[in-house]
């Protein structure tokens, strides 16, 4: 059921039933029992109506800055004072103080939205062990896929702070490839994927944009003749440190 309150805002009712709730008089609080209360949850108040008090013979005076309502002898039930721009009551209820909702049942997909999108573990836990009440799950219910979970609770292995691993003892021996895409959006020229080199030894990094996932090999080609380009122009220097006739012959190979 879906009421609207102020300013069009809309409220869904999952229940409804009976509440007894403390309001003040003349002669301290008293207990009253309000019929055909809606609960909604999206509510954290408990807003009672003046037009279900005057249909069910009640009236209600706005004056001295106090609301009083009267029954239908005249008899002044209540008397609410006025509270930074509203009439209402703020108390402590008592354990006894229990909303009677008529119980329905709800699946595994409803309680996880209105949960809080907590772990099905947890659901059936808290209902199972009547750690929470007032809820019904349908044990025969089964869970769907949840889009909301799985853009906002992505789980990653932790990066390490420092280097475990030991480095590659020369350059090319070891070299990190990774594709990624497909990206929204696409780059200015129409390329949604892309595709990384890095070398274990030197960390020098390539990075090529494709269209295709289908380009991975050719882009792997050209970045091998690169390499072997800038290998050579390493191996003719005899000063850097990387000129070993080894290291190009394994490459070669």
């Amino acid at each position: 059921m879906t009421n609207q309150g102020c300013q069009s805002t809309l409220f869904t009712a999952t229940a409804m039933g009976e509440l007894q709730v403390s309001i003040p008089s003349e002669k301290g609080l008293q207990n009253i029992t309000l019929q055909e209360v809606l609960y909604c949850s999206d509510l954290a108040f408990t807003l009672v109506s003046l037009l279900q008090c005057n249909m069910a013979g009640y009236s209600a005076l706005l004056k001295d800055c106090k609301c009083t309502i009267s029954n239908s002898k005249g008899t002044v039930v209540s008397q609410i004072p006025l509270t930074s721009g509203l009439y209402k009551h703020v108390y402590a209820p008592e354990a006894f103080e229990l909303a009677n909702a008529t119980h329905t049942t709800q699946t595994l997909d409803e309680l996880h939205q209105c949960m809080g999108h907590i772990s099905l573990h947890a659901i059936k836990e808290l209902v199972g062990k009547e750690i929470i009440t007032g809820l019904t799950l349908d044990s025969k219910s089964k869970a769907s896929f949840c889009n909301a979970c799985m853009k906002a609770k992505p789980t990653c292995k932790p990066i390490p702070k420092e280097q475990i691993c030991p480095l590659a003892p020369n350059l090319g021996d070891k070299v990190h490839l990774d594709m990624w895409g497909l990206a929204t959006p696409c780059s200015y020229d129409g390329k949604d994927f892309f595709i990384s080199f890095t070398d274990n030894y030197s960390w020098w990094s390539c990075v090529k944009l494709m269209t295709h996932k289908s380009n991975v090999f050719v882009h792997y080609q050209a970045y091998t003749v690169t390499f072997c380009n800038t290998l050579e122009i390493i191996l003719t220097n005899p000063n850097h440190p990387q000129c070993y006739g080894t290291q190009h012959n394994n490459l070669d190979s």
